[in-house]
């Protein structure tokens, strides 16, 4: 596993083996946030971690939390997501500087 995911400002793209960088980047898309949308059931979910659930909880109606074996919170289920945000196929991502 990668022991450090390097800043942009820390690649220079010339210097880096692509396949180097391409491991890099799976390494930094495994730890990524995830989340999907699906239509046919309408539930949004927001996947944290992908390490194995162990517990769930309906916070709230319509809202799930699901926790790890520490008790970290490792996703968050939308239930009738259609009903409760705009449009559940949109997406706005922003990084604060």
């Amino acid at each position: 596993m990668l022991g450090f995911v390097p800043q942009p400002n820390q690649i220079k793209v010339f210097d880096v083996n692509p396949s180097v960088l391409i491991y890099i980047l799976s390494k930094i898309l495994e730890r990524s946030m995830k989340i999907t949308y699906d239509p046919e059931v309408d539930i949004l979910r927001i996947i944290l971690s992908d390490v194995p659930i162990e517990d769930s909880d309906e916070e709230r109606p319509g809202v799930i939390l699901d926790y790890d074996e520490d008790g970290n919170i490792i996703a968050l289920e939308i239930l009738d997501a259609s009903k409760r945000i705009d449009n559940p196929r949109s997406l706005e991502y922003s990084i604060s500087t």
